[in-house]
């Protein structure tokens, strides 16, 4: 048990004394995730969608249909969900129902989605849809120290403001 915790420890020092500049995401090195994790919670997305709809599981679309940063911002706004304490299943999001997270995977996809959003004339719309600022207002009551979450939810709450 004690060598895992110290590998533990080592990484998140590590994580904190690699600076931002080498890569866009090197603070969540779990971040982006692979693209068959993208393409396989995609793809439960929307056979989830397709069952709630009453449209069986037919050929309907798959992760295959959406180009890369279309389907890696729907990983991760359903990861956003889950982090706030939400079925990412349910039509919208009103409160959390289950236990709220964070971890740098979570980090990462807050901070692709600030970067994704911003300048995007559809962006509020997109934002707004199944109640997403709630999801980041709740992100950052939850994580209310800790500036890797409460700034890109900020940025992100801004374009509500729009």
């Amino acid at each position: 048990a004690f060598w895992l915790m110290r590998r533990l420890v080592s990484r998140s020092i590590q994580t904190f004394v690699v600076p931002r500049t080498h890569c866009r995401f090197s603070a969540q090195m779990s971040w982006p995730p692979s693209q068959d994790k993208v393409k396989e919670e995609v793809n439960s997305i929307l056979a989830k969608h397709a069952e709630a709809k009453g449209k069986g599981t037919g050929k309907g679309k798959s992760a295959a249909d959406f180009p890369p940063d279309v389907a890696l911002t729907m990983y991760a706004a359903h990861l956003l969900v889950r982090a706030a304490g939400g079925d990412s299943g349910a039509e919208s999001f009103e409160a959390p129902t289950q236990t709220p997270f964070m971890d740098a995977e979570v980090k990462g996809a807050l901070q692709f989605m600030a970067e994704q959003m911003k300048d995007k004339p559809d962006a509020k719309d997109k934002l707004s849809a199944r109640g997403m600022f709630k999801v980041l207002e709740f992100l950052k009551e939850q994580n209310s120290e800790d500036p890797d979450v409460l700034e890109p939810c900020s940025s992100l709450l801004a374009i509500a403001k729009l």
